[in-house]
């Protein structure tokens, strides 16, 4: 197993600071800009102002890295691939597409979390990452997010693209998480897809988007209503566990009535669940 789930850190994480994707896209001129707009924007629009978990855009590291004017000081989500460890808390990371016809630009991330995040064995291994695109200044780094990182190791970075990330996990769909259960038991993991079926007031049906008829997943969240809708695209970062109602009642404020846990343990019991950390919106490329 690699990471527990840290309880007291799950109200604050949800609660990120406020994106400034848009109002940077604003100020930024290119004809790169012009196509990266048509992918980024339009889910923008969509959701209520009022909420209090951001959209972030999804984006490549090859995007960052050549428009780090677009990107700096926002709230961003990038999938890619972990491809060698720089500090104890600080990685580079590729585009997950082992050839891309631009270059496979690589980023430097550091771990923002709280928590470690043990890289994967497999190189071919997909990891999701919601932070905050900088130019990398490690005074300024050390003083904005409260780290303590080792100089020796960031020589060379200085000014160059950095993610500070908020959440880290291996990038899954909800399917591959029902379907080997086993394999995840106990990981931190990011799965994306639509809300369903909301489960009042702690929880909802996470359905995959790649395929009609998608697999779904369980996920339940602690303590709190989160202001998610059916239809909502987001990305949960979490820990998989079993569904074992009387364990999950008694380790989660869940809240549930007498009826909603006999029903959801009849439906859910030892089929895998996703305890979540973090979530965020984000646009659908």
């Amino acid at each position: 197993m690699v990471n527990k789930l840290d309880k007291s850190r799950f109200n604050a994480d949800l609660r990120l600071p406020p994106n400034n994707f848009t109002q940077n896209l604003q100020k930024y001129q290119g004809t790169m800009i012009t196509a990266l707009m048509a992918g980024l924007l339009p889910g923008c629009f969509l959701l209520p102002t009022n909420r209090d978990i951001p959209l972030t855009p999804n984006v490549t590291p090859h995007e960052i890295v050549n428009n780090i004017n677009l990107f700096k000081n926002s709230t961003i989500t990038m999938k890619g691939r972990p491809i060698q460890q720089v500090g104890i808390a600080s990685f580079l990371v590729i585009d997950r597409q082992r050839f891309n016809i631009f270059g496979n630009k690589r980023i430097l991330v550091i771990n923002g979390t709280g928590q470690p995040f043990k890289l994967p064995n497999n190189p071919n291994t997909v990891i999701q990452v919601t932070g905050d695109v900088q130019r990398f200044s490690l005074p300024d780094i050390e003083r904005k997010y409260n780290l303590q990182l080792q100089r020796e190791y960031y020589t060379g970075y200085e000014n160059q693209p950095v993610i500070v990330a908020r959440s880290l996990g291996l990038s899954v769909l909800p399917g591959e998480v029902t379907r080997n259960p086993d394999e995840l038991y106990g990981e931190v993991v990011t799965a994306t897809g639509r809300v369903e079926d909301l489960i009042r007031p702690t929880g909802f049906r996470l359905k995959e988007t790649q395929f009609l008829g998608g697999a779904e997943l369980l996920v339940l969240y602690e303590g709190r209503v989160l202001p998610v809708n059916n239809g909502d695209l987001v990305a949960v970062t979490g820990v998989v566990q079993p569904f074992i109602a009387s364990k999950l009642d008694r380790e989660y404020r869940l809240n549930w009535d007498f009826n909603q846990k006999k029903d959801l343990a009849l439906r859910y019991s030892n089929q895998p669940v996703l305890i979540a950390q973090k979530l965020s919106f984000v646009t659908d490329r």
